[in-house]
């Protein structure tokens, strides 16, 4: 086991865990626990709620293939306040993966930045790219990000964003929305 994780304490607001089996002794399957993080809230923090963003956790299998986590949360912190319970937004419409009510180059940015594993900064309240979801009722269950609801978040969801965004055409597979809808 090699852990590339921040050092703790971190106060810079980001900690990346990247721990690392490397499968020596008896091989893991299935749902485990590679590391484990404490939060704590320093005692001068002022009341309030704060944001809490969980990053999903890809990993590679022994033929180094990638597979993607579902495991992107938003939350909060409550320090010295009542918890609320609101739940993150749906984007207002396919393709609009930051919630700013239009779809263009930055979308396409984050979804890029969500393919290739890096941090992607969302608003309060926004549902995380990847997470799945239905953009318009009765749309289609789709993961936000995944405009062509080929199943995953890609370059190719990026691109379509993209087309939209500077005014040209953009195919869809039926029964997944159009783009800006």
């Amino acid at each position: 086991m090699l852990d590339f994780s921040d050092t703790p304490p971190d106060t810079d607001g980001q900690f990346s865990a990247s721990p690392i089996d490397l499968g020596a002794g008896t091989p893991e399957s299935g749902d485990g626990v590679l590391s484990r993080l404490t939060v704590h809230v320093d005692a001068a923090a002022a009341n309030g709620t704060y944001p809490l963003q969980l990053f999903r956790g890809n990993h590679f299998d022994v033929q180094n293939v990638l597979f993607y986590s579902a495991a992107s949360l938003g939350a909060q912190i409550a320090v010295g306040v009542a918890c609320t319970a609101a739940p993150p937004a749906a984007p207002p419409m396919m393709g609009d993966v930051d919630c700013s009510n239009t779809v263009n180059a930055v979308d396409a940015l984050k979804v890029l930045r969500f393919n290739a594993a890096l941090t992607v900064a969302q608003p309060d309240l926004c549902t995380f790219i990847g997470i799945s979801t239905t953009i318009n009722s009765p749309g289609p269950l789709v993961h936000i990000g995944d405009v062509d609801c080929g199943g995953a978040v890609n370059s190719v969801d990026a691109l379509k964003i993209l087309r939209k965004g500077a005014g040209l055409s953009v195919l869809q597979t039926e029964p997944c929305d159009d783009l800006g809808t």
